[in-house]
């Protein structure tokens, strides 16, 4: 066990941290404060949100029809206020636009004045609310039709007939909350990903510089410390993943979306449907657990590099189009993308278990030559 640990002080030598601070920091500005800093981005994203919040505050995680009425209620009520609104404008009343209808019309008119107002009004919350409102409206009234015409393919056709008959569609969850966590957690996989190689690369590279890999091999011990450098290595990527994850949770608090942590995935709302029928926050954590996996099957192809790579440019060279497929296989399928209905259900389990089953078996291949290598 002191062998371990002294490996992972020196994984965790002060340079090496520093400059995994510091990129850390660079990483995080360019592509995953934009997800926090601007959520929600712009309208009717905004308007989403806040109509999403109330409706958990009023209704629930779930909106049955009883409620649904209410909803209705709400629209018609906050129609009737911008009509009083909009009768007493003067230009309004010029350009014959006295009702919301007459407003909505206006968007795609050719009147150069109406289109004025129209752009003007829409500075207004109310009219943003409304549209939004709207939308939420139609979609729950067709959301068996929209979710039928939408994911016709026989492939899930079962899988969608059960989503149908279930609860789990008039759940409450704005597409922006699903999507902005699905980019979110996608860059921070990225990113640990790299955090793990760059750290981890100079494992057995920096000893068989020195060739102190040489007097490890007269011992029976020494050979075991090609086990003891493997184990640093997981525990220091499990290390870095929790403190980068927990870092990345923190900032996410930010968007305060806690209240459709208990909604569930495939809502009206949400313009994805999935294969599991889960709760946001259930979700979240299977996209964490897959993190980790990928952690530790990165570490482990990182230390076979590390092992058999004679020198560091070596070792990034190999890494580097390693590191992009991996990466690219995140956000495609294995985080960005996880369990969504359109991608066949059984292929993100099997993705994991073929990166986990190279990882062993590279490693595996190692440990085998190291313990027959002679001293030349």
């Amino acid at each position: 066990m002191k062998v371990i640990f002294n490996e992972i002080k020196k994984i965790f030598n002060l340079k090496m941290v520093a400059i995994l601070l510091l990129g850390s920091l660079i990483i995080y500005e360019l592509f995953i404060s934009f997800y926090i800093d601007y959520f929600p981005n712009g309208r009717p994203a905004l308007d989403s949100y806040n109509i999403g919040c109330n409706m958990i505050k009023k209704y629930g995680n779930n909106m049955d029809e009883k409620e649904f009425t209410d909803f209705k209620q709400i629209y018609n009520e906050k129609v009737e206020e911008a009509n009083k609104y909009l009768s007493s404008r003067e230009d309004c009343k010029k350009a014959n636009i006295r009702t919301y209808e007459d407003f909505k019309n206006t968007m795609d008119s050719s009147d150069k004045n109406s289109c004025e107002i129209h752009n003007e009004m829409m500075n207004e919350d109310i009219f943003w609310e409304l549209q939004e409102m709207k939308r939420i409206t139609d979609c729950y009234e067709c959301r068996d039709e929209i979710v039928k015409k939408s994911y016709s393919n026989k492939d899930y056709k079962e899988k969608v007939e059960a989503i149908v008959n279930g609860e789990g569609l008039t759940d409450i969850l704005p597409e922006i909350i699903q999507d902005d966590y699905n980019d979110a957690i996608g860059h921070v996989a990225i990113l640990i990903l790299v955090s793990i190689v760059f750290m981890l690369l100079p494992l057995f590279l920096r000893d068989n510089k020195n060739k102190v890999n040489y007097i490890q091999y007269t011992s029976k011990r020494g050979r075991n410390i090609f086990k003891d450098k493997v184990a640093a290595g997981l525990i220091s990527a499990f290390i870095i993943a929790t403190v980068q994850l927990s870092a990345f949770f923190i900032l996410y608090s930010k968007n305060n979306v806690s209240m459709f942590f208990n909604s569930n995935i495939n809502s009206f709302l949400n313009r994805h449907l999935y294969w599991y029928d889960m709760t946001f926050i259930q979700y979240i954590i299977m996209t964490v657990v897959g993190i980790y996996v990928l952690s530790f099957a990165v570490t482990l192809i990182a230390a076979f590099v590390s092992s058999k790579a004679s020198n560091y440019m070596t070792a990034i060279g190999i890494s580097v189009p390693i590191l992009f497929a991996i990466g690219w296989l995140s956000d495609s399928l294995l985080i960005n993308q996880l369990e969504v209905i359109y991608i066949p259900k059984m292929l993100a389990p099997i993705g994991y278990i073929v990166l986990i089953t190279i990882s062993i078996v590279l490693i595996a291949m190692g440990w085998r030559k190291e313990k027959g290598t002679d001293i030349l």
